[in-house]
């Protein structure tokens, strides 16, 4: 039996200063751990800031980028993890880390006043490859709420990822994201999108899913907010719009989805069948 968590999200405004940003993530913590949230999760590449990526980057712009990657024993994630043990919570944050001479789209996880694990994004947009590199592993931390996989904004668009987390025993999954909203007109739309994402991964896997982002303008395009914690049958259980801010939901993964009484999606797959050697092709008349 998994112990109950409450675990806040947030829609993290778009600042340009930094001193600003951290202003604004301590505020949030502490405001968060009053009302018993044990994890806040803030969103994909926090640490410089997504919107120091370029659509079509220069040379220079991309060697800026990497000038303000960090390693995890650097300065950013050595504060965050001061604050988790000043503040009392857990805390999951998107950086840029450099390693060995790459770079990589990463989420640290801290907790007691340390690093306790990362996951580096192993879907990169065509543009986000002109600054990293793609990760190649996957990430789930056991913890006494449950064993919780750990995805980057673009990964949640393949089902196949959220899957192997949860093949690997991931009971629920945390999101941190950084998604615009294309032209203005198309606003609606991509919030929907986003929210299905989140609601897909959460049935198909009868999982929680926590997703955050940002929101705010930056290089003419609006993020759309929306941070989100789902239940494993699909309802929005805490949700923002797209002003800045933070909301929190209580987690039990002891609890699945009522159609799960019934249904074993785990049990009933059939990997046996998942090959191209296993289509059948029939040809027009």
């Amino acid at each position: 039996m998994f112990e109950p968590v409450t675990v806040a999200t947030t829609n993290v405004p778009v600042l340009e200063d930094i001193r600003e940003t951290w202003a604004w993530v301590e505020d949030t913590l502490v405001s968060a751990r009053q009302v018993g949230s044990s994890l806040v999760l803030l969103p994909e590449l926090l640490f410089p800031g997504y919107q120091a990526i370029s659509v079509a980057p220069t040379l220079d712009q991309i060697r800026d980028f990497h000038r303000q990657a960090e390693s995890t024993g650097g300065p950013t994630i050595t504060k965050m993890a001061e604050l988790a043990l000043k503040i009392g919570c857990d805390i999951v944050v998107g950086f840029l880390e450099e390693r060995d001479g790459a770079y990589y789209n990463s989420a640290a996880w801290v907790s007691q006043g340390k690093l306790i694990g990362l996951y580096r994004k192993t879907h990169l947009y065509a543009f986000e490859s002109r600054y990293m590199q793609a990760g190649h592993e996957w990430s789930v931390f056991d913890t006494a709420w449950g064993r919780v996989g750990l995805l980057i904004g673009h990964d949640k668009e393949f089902p196949e990822a959220a899957r192997t987390l949860k093949l690997h025993g991931a009971d629920w999954f945390l999101i941190p994201a950084a998604w615009a909203a294309g032209q203005p007109e198309t606003a609606v739309g991509d919030q929907q999108v986003f929210r299905a994402y989140d609601i897909a991964r959460a049935i198909e896997n009868n999982g929680w899913i926590v997703s955050s982002n940002y929101t705010g303008m930056s290089q003419g395009l609006p993020y759309l907010g929306h941070a989100a914690i789902v239940s494993p049958s699909g309802h929005v259980a805490a949700q923002l719009g797209d002003a800045p801010g933070w909301t929190a939901s209580r987690i039990d993964a002891n609890l699945v989805a009522p159609a799960y009484a019934a249904i074993d999606v785990e049990r009933e797959r059939r990997p046996d069948l998942y090959q191209a050697s296993h289509v059948t092709h029939f040809p027009r008349p």
